[in-house]
C-alpha cells in the first residue's frame, strides 16, 4: 500500500461552488469526457487531451475526483499537477460564493451612476 508523503505540506481546503456553478461543471465535463472518449477512436479529435480535460473540470465540482487527480498527477507529472492547481484557484475565485451576498451593488443590481 502507497504511504503517504510526510513532506508535503497539507493543501488548503477551499470552499465549495454554487450548486448551480457544480451542475454546470458536472455537465461540461461529462461532454468533454464523452468527446475524448470518441476521439480515441475516431480520427481528428484528441482523445487524451479531451479526457485530462474533462477530468479537471469534473475535480473542480468533485472533492474525490480532485483527490484521485492528486494521486495520479503530483509525483508523476508535477508541472502538469501545478497547472492544474492554478486552474482551480482561478475558477474558485472567479465563482465562489460569497456568504450572505447575492449582488455585487447593494442597490438592487443597478449599477448606474449619477452622472
Amino acid at each position: 500500500m502507497k504511504q503517504p508523503r510526510r513532506d508535503k505540506a497539507p493543501r488548503r481546503r477551499r470552499r465549495r461552488l454554487a450548486l448551480s456553478v457544480r451542475i454546470w461543471l458536472w455537465l461540461a465535463s461529462a461532454v468533454v469526457i464523452l468527446l475524448g472518449l470518441a476521439g480515441l477512436v475516431l480520427p481528428g479529435l484528441q482523445g487524451i487531451l479531451l479526457l485530462v480535460l474533462g477530468a479537471a473540470l469534473l475535480s473542480l465540482a468533485s472533492e474525490t475526483v480532485d483527490t484521485w487527480l492528486e494521486g495520479i498527477l503530483a509525483e508523476r507529472f508535477p508541472k502538469l499537477w501545478r497547472r492544474l492547481e492554478r486552474f482551480r484557484t482561478r475558477v474558485h475565485w472567479r465563482y465562489r460564493r460569497a456568504p450572505g451576498k447575492r449582488n455585487r451593488t447593494d442597490d438592487g443590481g443597478n449599477a448606474e451612476s449619477d452622472g
